[in-house]
C-alpha cells in the first residue's frame, strides 16, 4: 500500500468512527427515561407535549396525540403571532382570558386565549397598510388607522367585528375625520375621545364608538397631544414628549371640561396614570439618558425607581392597584431620550419586572432574550383584568408576544 492508499485508508476509518459516535449520542438523547423515545426538538417547542390524558388505567391518548375537542396547550411565554400586529385586546370570556389582534399588512383579525395556542380567523376583510388599531374593551370594536392608496393621508375606520357572519366574516363600520392626532376609549368601552387639529391648535371630542353624537369639551391652541383615559370621568393629555422640551401632563373632566395640570416643568416628560388616578408613572430626560420615578398624587411625594425604562412600557394591574408591569431595557444607550427610541436610532433589549409603587419594590419577573434567545423592545403593553396576562409588541418587528405571569395577591 502506497503513501496515497494509507491517507484514504486513515480517513475513511476516522470518518466511520465519527459516524458511529455520532449515532449512539443521537441514539441516547432520543431515549427517555424508562423507554420510548423523545425528539430533541420537544425541549424547544411545546408541540406534541401536555396533550396527553392519562387516566389510572394507563389509557388516554398517546403522547403527542390530542383527542377530539383538546386544544394545544400553551407556554408560558410565547410569540402569538410572527406578522406584524398593528393592535391587540385581552378580554375575559367564560372566565378565559381572550386575545384578539389584527395583522397590519392584511388587517385580518384573529383570536387566540391565554392558555390554548389554537388560533381562529374572525375577520378576512383586507386592510393593507395600518398603522395602529386602537381596541375597545369588548374585542368586538376597533378603531383602524391606515394610510390611503398614495401613503400620504392616515384614514380613520370605526370598525366592528361582524360575529352573526361564519368563521372569516367581515368588517363593518364608518369612516371617521382624517385630522385626528389622538385616540383614547373610555374604560367601560362605551365612548370615544378624539384630539383633532383645528384652527393651528387642537380641540377634543367625545362621540359614540362610530363618531356619532360627537360633542366638544376641550380646546388648546397646541395641536400635539397624547391622550389616554385610565379612569371612567377622566382623561389624561400628555403634551408632546421631546428630550429638549419641557413636558406637561392634564387631566380633562369630560362631564365638565375641567382642564387641570397634574405635573410639569419636566424634560422629555412621558406619563402613564394608574386607573384610580392615585399614582402617576413619570420619565423624563436627563440629557443622555432615562429617569424613573412615581408621584403619588394625593401627598405629592415623587419616589424615584430603579432600573428606569419609559412609563409607555408599563402596564397597570387593575388586581393590585399600586402596581405596573413593565418592559425594561436591559442597557440604555447614551441618547436624547425618548427622541431617538422613538425614531428609531435606538432599540432596546427588555426583560420584564414588576414595580410596586406603594413599597417602593422592583422585580424581575422574566427575562425573553434568556428564554427565546430572541430580544424584545416592548410597546403597547397590556394586563389582564386579573393580573395573571402580559401581552405586548415587540417595537423591532411588530410581533405580538404573551407572558403568563403568577395570580396577584393582595398588597
Amino acid at each position: 500500500m502506497n503513501m496515497s492508499q494509507r491517507t484514504i485508508a486513515i480517513a475513511l476509518v476516522v470518518f466511520f468512527l465519527i459516524v458511529g459516535g455520532l449515532y449512539l449520542v443521537f441514539s441516547s438523547a432520543l431515549r427517555q427515561e424508562g423507554g420510548g423515545e423523545k425528539s430533541l426538538l420537544s425541549d424547544f417547542f411545546p408541540f406534541g407535549r401536555g396533550g396527553t390524558t392519562d387516566g389510572a388505567d394507563g389509557g388516554g391518548a398517546p403522547d403527542g396525540v390530542l383527542e377530539e375537542g383538546e386544544e394545544l396547550p400553551a407556554p408560558v411565554f410565547r410569540k402569538i403571532s410572527a406578522a406584524p400586529v398593528a393592535g391587540a385586546s385581552l378580554f375575559t370570556r367564560d372566565g378565559k382570558t381572550v386575545i384578539r389582534f389584527i395583522e397590519s399588512e392584511t388587517g385580518h383579525v384573529y383570536e387566540t386565549s391565554s392558555d390554548s395556542l389554537t388560533q381562529t380567523r374572525i375577520s378576512n376583510t383586507t386592510i393593507p397598510r395600518i398603522q395602529e388599531a386602537v381596541w375597545f374593551s369588548s374585542g368586538e370594536e376597533l378603531i383602524i388607522r391606515y394610510l390611503d392608496e398614495d401613503a400620504e393621508r392616515v384614514i380613520n375606520f370605526a370598525a366592528r367585528i361582524n360575529s352573526s357572519q361564519e368563521e372569516g366574516g367581515a368588517l363593518a363600520g364608518t369612516f371617521l375625520s382624517s385630522n385626528i392626532v389622538s385616540l383614547a376609549i373610555s374604560p367601560d368601552g362605551k365612548t370615544l375621545f378624539s384630539v383633532k387639529k383645528d384652527n393651528g391648535g387642537a380641540a377634543g371630542l367625545v362621540s359614540n364608538p362610530d363618531g356619532s353624537r360627537e360633542r366638544e369639551v376641550w380646546r388648546s391652541p397646541i395641536s400635539q397631544w397624547h391622550a389616554s383615559w385610565p379612569n371612567a370621568s377622566t382623561v389624561s393629555l400628555l403634551s408632546k414628549p421631546a428630550s429638549s422640551v419641557f413636558g406637561y401632563l392634564y387631566f380633562l373632566q369630560t362631564a365638565s371640561g375641567s382642564f387641570t395640570k397634574v405635573v410639569g416643568d419636566i424634560p422629555g416628560l412621558t406619563a402613564s396614570v394608574s386607573p384610580d388616578l392615585s399614582f402617576v408613572l413619570l420619565g423624563a430626560s436627563t440629557g443622555n439618558g432615562i429617569e424613573l420615578s412615581a408621584l403619588e398624587r394625593k401627598s405629592g411625594e415623587i419616589t424615584r425607581f430603579t432600573p428606569p425604562t419609559l412609563p409607555e412600557k408599563c402596564a397597570w394591574s387593575r388586581a393590585q392597584k399600586t402596581v405596573v408591569i413593565c418592559g425594561v431595557p436591559h442597557t440604555i444607550p447614551a441618547a436624547p431620550y425618548p427622541d431617538r427610541w422613538y425614531q428609531g436610532f435606538v432599540s432596546f433589549s427588555d426583560a420584564i419586572w414588576k414595580f410596586d409603587i406603594a413599597a417602593g419594590t422592583a422585580n424581575l419577573l422574566f427575562t425573553p432574550r434568556e428564554s427565546e434567545g430572541e430580544a424584545v423592545d416592548i410597546i403597547s403593553p397590556l394586563l389582564s383584568e386579573d393580573g395573571t396576562y402580559f401581552l405586548f409588541r415587540n417595537k423591532k418587528d411588530s410581533s405580538l408576544w404573551g407572558l403568563q405571569l403568577p395570580p396577584a395577591t393582595d398588597n
